[in-house]
């Protein structure tokens, strides 16, 4: 069995442990991989966050870098995202308004512009802002909703349509060729499990999405909803069966070789691999 550690990705690193003295040993062996090439961590940008279970706002982890202690915070941004599905949401969108805000004289305004051209412009610089990542995304309904709420907008400001106009929403999609905000969640959650769906079996991604627990169990009451809760939900929606589809080359009970352990608490490490 194995137990992922670190998350990497170009210049970003995220170390990733269930316990405290975990988390402080796998930051001492990356300072020290990194002092032996000269390099050095830039604590100004490493922070420390702990996923407590069941969750608790208050709760702190104290990791030393030498004599300096880490920061310690409640969320982080990273590859764009926000560790935090509220926090994230709402960042998604105030990006989204950024670019949205950019173009507004310069092309949704313009007269000279038909709307089928703004319509591509904004499918490109907007929603792409806006739904950046959304393949890893596990949301719920008020989570959609906010985001289509924004999508429609933007479609109604780009058109010239004023709430006086009493035009529905489905008009507008119509008027401008677009498909609502759940629609280009859906293509990109699946495009993506399709994606690790044909990777081969070693990999961890797909040991990841297809593994079971192996200890551990949930608190009674409603159960946080995990990102394989959402996909089974959204292929049972568009009439797919989930194995299927997302693991087409093994059966349901060979999905389950995979172990993984649930603890308590995670704790991550978030930082910028030294250049």
């Amino acid at each position: 069995m194995a137990i992922i550690r670190d998350l990497l990705f170009a210049d970003d690193c995220a170390l990733v442990a269930h316990t405290l003295p975990d988390i402080q040993e796998l930051f001492d062996r990356f300072a020290d991989a990194a002092r032996r090439f000269g390099l050095t961590v830039n604590l100004k940008k490493t922070e420390v966050m702990l996923q407590s279970y069941p969750t608790n706002q208050s709760a702190t982890a104290t990791v030393m870098a030498g004599d300096t202690i880490l920061t310690s915070a409640s969320k982080f941004c990273y590859l764009s995202n926000t560790v935090a599905m509220d926090d994230n949401i709402t960042a998604k969108i105030a990006k989204g308004c950024t670019a949205f805000g950019g173009l507004q004289h310069r092309l949704w305004r313009e007269h000279g512009v038909s709307l089928k051209t703004k319509v591509e412009v904004y499918c490109a610089v907007v929603l792409t802002t806006l739904l950046f990542g959304s393949a890893c995304w596990t949301l719920y309904r008020k989570h959609i909703k906010q985001l289509e709420q924004f999508h429609m907008r933007c479609l109604r400001k780009i058109a010239g349509i004023r709430w006086q106009d009493h035009v529905s929403n489905t008009h507008v999609l119509e008027m401008c060729g677009i498909s609502g905000i759940e629609a280009f969640l859906l293509q990109s959650q699946f495009c993506w499990v399709g994606h690790i769906a044909r990777m081969p079996d070693f990999r961890i991604p797909k040991q990841a999405l297809f593994g079971q627990l192996a200890s551990g169990c949930r608190l009674q009451g409603g159960p946080v909803r995990r990102y394989k809760d959402s996909l089974k939900i959204n292929l049972r929606v568009c009439d797919q069966s989930y194995y299927s589809q997302s693991h087409p080359t093994n059966s349901a009970s060979e999905c389950s070789t995979h172990e993984i352990i649930l603890a308590d608490d995670f704790y991550f490490i978030l930082n910028e691999v030294p250049a």
